[in-house]
């Protein structure tokens, strides 16, 4: 098991790296990044006392090892708009809400998905299961934003019934965190689907109906317990997706978290704070997969015996 997760982790660690010279060749593959964050009506007295502030004027290897030696320390510069706060304190005050929002539409998903992928797998071949597979394939192929407009204009501008924005009380969790969640539903509604017609079939579920059991006690004991182990391997890759591919989401509902930062990022020109949300999230995302491989090996014996 230490194995795999050494081999994991070293896996993890290249592909940061990788990533944050990806992060920083595109910042200067773009243009120049002081030319970029002052804009047209900037003079060259200007230009270059940015490019001086942000070290911009050294060779590009010594610019890189400065920026992976910051970053290591925790130090990703500052940001040039405001009060020129540390970026990783712009991020740290932002990610909360991105995580109580992502936990919020991971909650959802697996309280929705679970079951209907139980039913779909257990009526296969009815009205249901059909049903259920069309409601995985519209929720994996209909646009977010789209979702997003429409869930406000009936709840929030028609009925009246939730806000339109903002962050606080459960009210504000309910229009977001649907429409987050919609993607994923359907995704573990058709994992579990998957995994539940392949226990169903299987010997042991065989056995216990031979012994007397309850079609129920079969069917959400044995059965669901031991075909949830595709559906732990994709937690970690679902849990970091909503939470780094949050942009579209918390700009439509002006949720304060790290997707609504990176926008904001954005349309100030605000490089050190682009570059680092970037990395920011890869990390997250990478981390989180991570978890989830060891979550993984932890409950899948066959695994921690490979790793031996």
């Amino acid at each position: 098991m230490s194995a795999i997760v050494l081999r994991r982790a070293g896996e993890l660690f290249v592909a940061l790296l990788v990533m944050s010279l990806i992060v920083f060749g595109l910042g200067r593959a773009l243009g120049d990044p002081a030319a970029l964050m002052l804009g047209n009506f900037a003079t060259e007295e200007d230009r270059q006392a940015l490019t001086r502030d942000l070290g911009l004027d050294r060779p590009l290897g010594v610019q890189y090892l400065t920026f992976v030696g910051n970053a290591l320390r925790g130090d990703l510069g500052r940001s040039i708009s405001g009060d020129r706060q540390p970026v990783m304190e712009i991020i740290l005050s932002r990610l909360p809400a991105s995580l109580q929002l992502a936990g919020a539409a991971l909650a959802l998903s697996l309280a929705a998905g679970i079951p209907l992928g139980v039913v779909a797998a257990v009526k296969r071949g009815t009205w249901v299961d059909t049903s259920a597979r069309i409601f995985a394939l519209l929720g994996q192929s209909i646009p977010v934003f789209w979702i997003g407009i429409v869930l406000i204009y009936v709840f929030s501008v028609r009925m009246r019934w939730l806000p339109t924005s903002g962050y606080g009380g459960l009210e504000h969790f309910a229009l977001p965190a649907t429409t987050m969640a919609l993607f994923t539903v359907a995704a573990i509604t058709r994992l579990t689907r998957v995994g539940m017609i392949e226990a169903l079939d299987s010997d042991y579920v065989r056995l216990a109906r031979m012994k007397g059991l309850s079609e129920v006690k079969v069917i959400w004991k044995h059965a669901l317990s031991n075909s949830v182990l595709p559906l732990i391997t994709y937690l970690g890759a679902f849990l970091a997706t909503m939470i780094t591919g949050a942009v579209v989401v918390e700009t439509i509902f002006g949720w304060p978290g790290i997707g609504r930062l990176a926008y904001e990022a954005i349309l100030d020109r605000d490089y050190p704070l682009m570059q680092a949300v970037v990395l920011v999230m890869t990390a997250l995302f990478m981390s989180l997969n991570l978890l989830a491989d060891v979550l993984h090996v932890v409950v899948d014996p066959r695994l921690r015996n490979e790793g031996r």
